[in-house]
């Protein structure tokens, strides 16, 4: 998955059953959201046992947010949140420059 459909996952989007998830939009610049992908399709992709754990590691933190935040759903049913704001990423740009690069820099990779 490309960066910008992650960070646009909603727990909707997952199909538990057949172990897929749905792409459906992508978040880009400053939050902007479209439908589809890059390609401007759909698709499905197949979860792998990692990104599974993933998912179940990050329900307890997201998905009952979805529950609890009446109102506020569309933001609460995002599955990867900002964790300094608890809300949605707006951009990838924002994820990398906040916690990738800085997380690289300190174990020394380039």
């Amino acid at each position: 998955m490309r960066p910008e459909e992650a960070i646009a996952l909603r727990w909707s989007d997952i199909d538990w059953n057949r172990m897929t998830v749905r792409i459906q939009q992508v978040r880009a610049i400053k939050g902007s959201e479209r439908d589809g992908s890059k390609t401007h399709s759909e698709r499905e992709v197949n979860l792998l046992p990692q990104a599974v754990d993933a998912l179940l590691t990050m329900k307890p933190y997201t998905f009952m947010l979805k529950i609890e935040r009446v109102g506020d759903s569309d933001s609460a049913a995002d599955i990867f949140q900002n964790p300094v704001t608890g809300r949605a990423w707006h951009d990838e740009r924002s994820q990398r420059d906040t916690f990738w690069r800085p997380s690289l820099k300190r174990l020394e990779i380039r």
